[in-house]
């Protein structure tokens, strides 16, 4: 909703009436302080300096209700932390079950941020411990380190040479660790996505990491992007075992190529430029002539075929994200410019 309001001058100072139903809505008082910022187009932006917190407070679970319904315990609680739930109070009239307190502690620990403060017999209360702008900043890089580490194993060609039981043995082990660091990808996305949500209702705390909101959605994408290739990743992973050497010679340079893919692909879409990641989403790596080594690959190969073409695939998305993030940064610079014109064009007329 639009409103206008004319521009009252008294004693040689501009005032400005607030519209009522904006005060009521963001509970501004008498006396009360308002922040004032100038944007980079010169506009205003007015925030109620008390209602900073971006979180939007309490959600109530009964679960008697749900159970009718038949609802699975981790969508809502999981719906309730995305939304960004300062406090999520479940309750029965029924005394809760240990094998349902068990699985709710381990979806909590699950999700980031979460702890289960308070618990009774009818009543379990989740609070967040609080995190800030910079924790979202520092976990999406973790979270794009992470599913690099996962696929670093993968490109490890020298250590896969060898038809030994030691390298079978070392193989296996990189395995497991992969599986398990596909877990915290998982934790990393969810904590990502609810932070976002908390960003895009707090834009004083969207400033301070210096993120647009394009830069949230951009974020978001690739958020789901490398989520995608953590879990090709994974299931590699688990053909690890079933895989037999000389399969995995035949398509180690896939394997080596999809690593370097999101290498680059994360890189240039964090510090590169437009046509750095225009290179990059252009770059095929040559993958047909693994069509003509089907009938000669076992299953299991065949299968780490297909995983790690996804890999290939999704890490080009993200270059291509990142030729989308440049083209809009340069036409939000090209606004500001051509606003600033007239101001600058006025002084040297006057």
């Amino acid at each position: 909703m639009t409103e206008t309001r004319k521009v009252q001058e008294i004693r040689g100072s501009f005032y400005l009436y607030l519209p009522k139903s904006w005060c009521d809505e963001n509970q501004i008082e008498k006396q009360q302080e308002i922040s004032i910022e100038v944007l980079e187009n010169n506009n205003l932006l007015l925030t109620n300096k008390k209602n900073t917190h971006p979180l939007i407070g309490q959600i109530s679970i009964n679960l008697d209700e749900w159970e009718e319904e038949n609802t699975d315990i981790f969508y809502l609680i999981f719906s309730s932390y995305i939304s960004g739930a300062d406090k999520i109070i479940i309750t029965s009239e029924k005394k809760i079950k240990l094998q349902l307190r068990q699985q709710i502690d381990k979806m909590v620990r699950n999700l980031i941020d979460l702890e289960i403060l308070e618990e009774d017999e009818y009543k379990i209360v989740i609070r967040t411990l609080g995190q800030t702008p910079e924790d979202i900043k520092n976990i999406f890089q973790r979270m794009l380190n992470n599913v690099l580490y996962m696929l670093d194993p993968f490109s490890e060609s020298d250590a896969i040479s060898n038809e030994s039981k030691e390298d079978i043995k070392k193989l296996e082990k990189s395995s497991e660790i992969i599986i398990s660091r596909h877990k915290d990808v998982k934790r990393f996305a969810s904590f990502i996505e609810r932070g976002i949500h908390m960003l895009l209702r707090n834009r004083n705390q969207l400033r301070q990491l210096k993120w647009s909101v394009n830069d949230c959605i951009f974020n978001l994408m690739v958020v789901k992007y490398a989520e995608a290739i953590a879990g090709h990743g994974s299931k590699i992973a688990e053909l690890i075992p079933e895989i037999e050497l000389n399969g995995y010679n035949n398509i180690k340079e896939l394997a080596c190529g999809a690593y370097n893919i999101f290498k680059d692909s994360i890189i240039v879409y964090q510090y590169g430029n437009m046509m750095e990641a225009y290179k990059i989403f252009n770059n095929h790596t040559d993958i047909d002539k693994l069509d003509n080594l089907k009938s000669e690959l076992s299953t299991a190969s065949n299968l780490m075929v297909y995983h790690l073409k996804r890999i290939i695939s999704y890490s080009r998305r993200i270059a291509e994200l990142a030729v989308h993030k440049y083209i809009s940064k340069t036409v939000a610079s090209s606004r500001t410019e051509a606003l600033q014109k007239p101001k600058l064009e006025e002084k040297k007329e006057s």
